[in-house]
């Protein structure tokens, strides 16, 4: 269970960033298709762009998680319960 905590908060750390940066990637891109500064109104639409983005990666990752955990078997022991020297 620590190991899953451990990687869980570092994964919750990522994030902020990882959000930050498909987003600024994508204000990028629409700035070079479009080849101008973008306006406020475009930096807007970009940004939400950009936002869909991940907001549909996050979801694939949960759905992805729920599905690995449809198979572990919680009843089965990691380890014997009597120890590794016995």
């Amino acid at each position: 269970a620590a190991c899953m905590n451990t990687v869980g908060t570092m994964g919750a750390a990522l994030t902020a960033w990882l959000t930050g940066w498909i987003v600024d990637q994508r204000l990028q891109e629409t700035q070079r298709l479009l080849g101008h500064e973008l306006t406020k109104d475009e930096r807007l639409q970009a940004s939400l762009q950009g936002y869909q983005s991940v907001f549909a990666t996050y979801s694939f990752v949960y759905v992805a998680a729920a599905v690995c955990w449809c198979f572990i078997y919680v009843r089965r022991p990691i380890a014997d319960e009597a120890g590794p020297n016995s």
